[in-house]
């Protein structure tokens, strides 16, 4: 009996881990990757629909995104093929620069929007481009340029089109740094900023796939049993699996105590508001959690 518990614990954990593994952050350098990988609706900022040569001063906001930056007395633009001869990963604009339509290396941008749980960019360049020599940063994650993963053939141009993408299914981010190192020695544009803003059924800041209590908000994520499932919703207190009269007397036995477990509430203490929880999920598994099958 003691072996069969063991190995029911061991195969928990194991699940845990596989979990954690799963939900963590993911950097891309392949569009197709990317896209497959993307766990909702994208929604793609071209630069079509802005005004043609339209500077974009740091502070300013296209279509959702702000660009923060100090380019050393060069203002992002809204640049045309049409008026440049550059090519475009899609349609006839692009974010270029007052300064001869183009970016280069040293220059950094941030990115500001609406949480997200994933985005992606399109880079352009004519020229020889080598490993890390472009990179996105976001959500504690950074996707850095392979000089080898050439999206399709070269545009019109000649401009070689490479991407850069991040995914967080178990967190949202806001903000995005597209950074290279400094030493001036390329040009490059960038086009089609592509994001996915997470489901969060219960609106607490934290995507359905990394919730330990998705259908009730938690922002704090609080779970002292360490189990998987957060304390607002794991009235489960003697983790059999289902929340029954049990677990209503284990929360009896610890009534006005700081039990961290049965304080479902996370107030400090064991009170009332607690056995309501209880007896509001009775009958029920607890969860659902995002990190638990």
């Amino acid at each position: 009996m003691e072996r069969s518990v063991y190995l029911i614990f061991i195969g928990l954990v194991g699940m845990m881990l596989f979990d954690l593994a799963w939900s963590a952050p993911q950097s891309y350098t392949d569009q197709t990757a990317f896209s497959a990988a993307l766990p909702g609706t994208a929604i793609t900022v071209d630069f079509d629909s802005a005004l043609a040569d339209a500077l974009i001063l740091s502070g300013e906001s296209i279509d959702g995104i702000t660009f923060n930056y100090a380019l050393e007395g060069v203002a992002l633009k809204i640049s045309s093929q049409s008026g440049t001869g550059y090519s475009t990963t899609s349609s006839t604009q692009f974010l270029g620069s007052d300064d001869a339509d183009i970016l280069q290396e040293g220059d950094e941008i941030t990115l500001s929007f609406l949480p997200v749980s994933a985005i992606g960019l399109f880079l352009l360049s004519k020229d020889a481009l080598e490993d890390d020599d472009i990179s996105l940063t976001g959500g504690g994650t950074t996707a850095s340029l392979v000089a080898a993963d050439v999206q399709g053939s070269p545009l019109g141009d000649g401009s070689s089109v490479y991407f850069l993408g991040i995914i967080d299914e178990a967190n949202t981010f806001s903000t995005a740094v597209i950074s290279t190192p400094g030493n001036g020695e390329f040009l490059f544009n960038v086009d089609d900023i592509v994001t996915v803003q997470a489901a969060d059924e219960d609106g607490d800041g934290v995507p359905n796939a990394g919730d330990n209590c998705s259908l009730v908000a938690n922002a704090d994520q609080r779970d002292t049993n360490a189990d998987g499932y957060g304390n607002l919703c794991d009235a489960d207190l003697n983790n059999d699996g289902f929340v029954s009269v049990t677990d209503f007397l284990v929360l009896r036995g610890v009534l006005n105590t700081a039990d961290p477990d049965a304080d479902l509430n996370g107030d400090g203490i064991v009170t009332v508001t607690d056995f309501l929880i209880l007896r509001g999920d009775l009958n029920q598994p607890p969860g659902p959690s995002g990190l638990m099958p």
